[in-house]
């Protein structure tokens, strides 16, 4: 077979724009050479190629992403054809492609960016795709959204079941994203972990080919680490994705930190505005992390024309805003007599309380206390943060 250069190249770009190696594989010689500038070393076989090439296909298919193979020509430096690769835009170019002939197999491809694919003659032809009226086409998503909320999940199902019910460390996946371009794929990586103490660390890593060795493997691990208030942890988590060159979804991330830690999503919710997670059952909480270096929860009540003081720990209010009945006493003056009031929750989100006699000084919802003050966490009130964090028909 007398293998033309235009033939050769026509093959690998039905490859690249079928998904399909069937095309060119018959075409390779065995000792078949694939370079690209991007990366140190050369593939030297046609084995080793399609071992490369096969994978990379399937990840462009399964990202719903469009690559683009359009036959060419270049007038300098390279003369003759080629052709010049685009992504998810056939405007969007990324790479020419050259071919070398010999014994009538392809020989080599190499994958360049110089020469400039912008210097490439185009001519509109897209060997193994239907002729379309329009020139462009709608920008496709880049990254491989759907398996990668596939794997968060998985991996944060697995971990878990290894989480025990009691105060222990956790971790969560907070992105785990494939991601590829016309030059290299990878993964990015980024992870919340939490210690028994309550002592955080965001955890990123990225894995794709080294380009000294051209082998696939994690990088090191970039952490940052004894992180304690929530601000602090938003602020490490933000930075690491833009270590990675990504972007956390915070309306996916926040329910996956508030199942290590309700206190730190809450927290960040309210800071950047978004929906507070709902408070969840205070024993579940108390596995997350203890309650009582919060301090006291004070709630105020006016009746007499007095304001009437009432303090209860953080982890009290949060079992009253759940739903559990709870009374307790507390003697006040009044007119220069002393009184024993009676603060009752009576797990329905109202408070009464009563005093000698059978007087009755305060009725109502927990939310129409006339004063509620709580600890104070990256000047968020925790106290009115969990008040806002239950069913509002509740309080």
């Amino acid at each position: 077979m007398n293998l033309t250069l235009e033939q050769a190249l026509r093959a690998y770009a039905t490859m690249m724009n079928t998904k399909d190696a069937s095309c060119l594989e018959p075409l390779l010689a065995d000792d078949f050479h694939y370079a690209s500038q991007w990366v140190f070393d050369e593939i030297e076989s046609k084995k080793a190629y399609l071992e490369y090439i096969v994978p990379k296909l399937n990840a462009i298919r399964k990202s719903g992403s469009v690559v683009w193979a359009e036959m060419g020509s270049l007038e300098r430096e390279f003369p003759g054809p080629c052709v010049v690769m685009a992504q998810d835009e056939k405007d969007n170019l990324i790479a020419v492609v050259l071919a070398k002939i010999e014994d009538g197999k392809i020989k080599r491809l190499d994958l360049c960016g110089a020469p400039s694919p912008h210097s490439v003659s185009r001519t509109g032809d897209y060997p193994g795709l239907k002729k379309t009226k329009s020139s462009t086409e709608p920008q496709h998503m880049f990254w491989l959204e759907t398996p990668g909320k596939k794997l968060e999940k998985e991996l944060n199902a697995s971990y878990n079941l290894k989480q025990k019910a009691s105060r222990a460390s956790a971790k969560v996946v907070l992105l785990h994203r494939e991601a590829f371009s016309m030059v290299d794929d990878w993964i990015d990586h980024i992870e919340l972990r939490r210690s028994a103490g309550a002592n955080f660390a965001v955890w990123g890593n990225k894995y794709g080919e080294n380009p000294m060795t051209g082998r696939r493997r994690w990088g090191e691990w970039e952490k940052a680490k004894g992180l304690k208030s929530p601000m602090a942890i938003f602020k490490a988590i933000e930075d690491m994705a833009e270590f990675l060159g990504v972007d956390v979804d915070w309306v996916d991330a926040l329910p996956l930190i508030a199942s290590i830690d309700w206190l730190t999503a809450a927290v960040i919710a309210n800071c950047k505005g978004f929906e507070i997670p709902s408070l969840p059952d205070v024993d579940d909480l108390l596995t997350q992390r203890t309650l009582r270096p919060f301090g006291r929860v004070t709630i105020g009540a006016i009746w007499g024309y007095d304001m009437h003081e009432f303090d209860l720990t953080l982890e009290q209010w949060m079992r009253v805003l759940k739903g559990e009945s709870w009374s307790a006493e507390k003697r006040y003056w009044y007119e220069g007599q002393r009184f024993k009031g009676n603060w009752s929750f009576d797990g329905l989100g109202s408070l009464s309380v009563g005093y000698d006699g059978g007087g009755q000084g305060w009725a109502g919802n927990l939310s129409g206390l006339d004063m509620i003050m709580g600890p104070v966490v990256d000047e968020v009130d925790l106290a009115k943060l969990a008040l806002s964090a239950v069913n509002p028909e509740k309080v």
